[in-house]
């Protein structure tokens, strides 16, 4: 089920752009509470690790997620199991537009329990206000690394 989705459009072109996300030294500029990300067995390419590192009610957590899709230049999909109780897929696509690209961030997210599956209007609401930062904070640093 799709839990969340945001679009915004950027100036830069959909292969430059797509670049700039997936040099994951660029994540702390633009990715919501994240402080570092890392490839863990190279990437970017489809079935590689990334590390994740973010603070979350002030305390470091680390989480691993998979790079399920990668369409250089027009999608990729990252999934993320270390949720206790949940499956969750982030997609973001990428569109060629007159002024550079429109991006669509999703989340698509699952509850293995009737519990779970309750609380996923939370996930909706945190998703849509963490995408709508994610992306102004990606235009801005996308924009100015021209």
């Amino acid at each position: 089920m799709r839990t969340a989705q945001c679009s915004l459009d950027i100036h830069r072109t959909p292969e430059d752009l797509h670049a700039f996300m997936l040099d994951l030294r660029n994540a702390p500029q633009w990715g919501e509470l994240i402080h570092r990300m890392e490839w863990i067995d190279g990437g970017p390419h489809a079935g590689a690790r990334i590390r994740l590192h973010f603070w979350l009610e002030g305390r470091e957590q680390v989480q691993e997620a998979t790079l399920a899709e990668w369409e250089p230049g027009r999608r990729h999909v990252t999934i993320n199991d270390s949720e206790p109780g949940y499956h969750c897929a982030f997609s973001y696509d990428l569109a060629p537009i007159s002024t550079g690209t429109r991006v669509t961030i999703s989340s698509h997210v699952t509850g293995r329990t009737l519990a779970h599956r309750l609380l996923l209007p939370m996930f909706r609401k945190r998703h849509r206000l963490r995408f709508t930062r994610a992306l102004e904070r990606l235009k801005a640093a996308a924009e100015q690394a021209r």
